[in-house]
């Protein structure tokens, strides 16, 4: 077998875990443990200069029948507001992650410290860190 510098497999394609799916808006929920809380500033602020070629691809999970927004909650609340909420849109989609899986990639998404209740919104002392705390110097949020 033919392989390259770092010993993985030469040729062929670099899969991902996620796929492209058509995701009707109105199955799409937000897990609290899993997200930000919903700042209504920032929906008017996204629904006001909306552009469908900046809306970006959000991330959900589907698992228990509906689709679980990991990234873009704000975009999808935006295309609500403007009327969208009955339409489908295009989403990155994982398959059955956990609650916590969908929290732990909202963090690495969004470069957040922590998010809900799960072990990994613990700090390095050990204490529990706010729900919204954000890392100083991270890029803006991106959602």
């Amino acid at each position: 077998m033919n392989t390259d510098h770092a010993g993985k497999p030469a040729g062929g394609r670099v899969e991902r875990k996620t796929r492209l799916h058509w995701v009707p808006i109105p199955l799409m929920r937000v897990s609290p443990l899993a997200q930000r809380d919903l700042s209504q500033a920032r929906v008017d602020e996204l629904a006001a200069c909306f552009d469908v070629e900046q809306l970006g691809t959000p991330v959900v999970s589907h698992r228990d029948g509906y689709f679980y927004v990991i990234d873009g909650q704000h975009r999808i609340e935006a295309l609500k507001a403007l009327g969208y909420g009955g339409r489908q849109v295009q989403c990155w989609t994982y398959q059955n992650l956990t609650e916590a899986d969908e929290a732990a990639m909202f963090l690495t998404l969004n470069n957040t410290l922590t998010v809900g209740a799960y072990p990994s919104s613990r700090s390095r002392s050990g204490q529990a860190t706010p729900k919204n705390a954000t890392s100083t110097g991270s890029s803006a949020p991106r959602d």
